[in-house]
């Protein structure tokens, strides 16, 4: 799954790669019922800027289907 990222200091759109998606449907499979809802950066900062640190802090290995 590719994610749309804007960088900061060119105001330019690019494709990255994310592991999170991967990651979310390992996970998912172990509930037996799950939802997803959106909820902007800008509505949940703290949140946003926890997981963005939790990402750099924790190095996970990779997640095997």
């Amino acid at each position: 799954m590719f994610i749309l990222g804007v960088a900061p200091h060119q105001g330019q759109r690019r494709k990255i790669m994310s592991p999170a998606p991967a990651a979310i449907r390992v996970l998912s499979r172990r509930f037996e019922a799950i939802s997803f809802s959106f909820i902007s950066r800008v509505g949940n900062a703290t949140a946003d800027s926890l997981a963005k640190l939790a990402l750099r802090v924790f190095a996970l290995p990779p997640i095997r289907e």
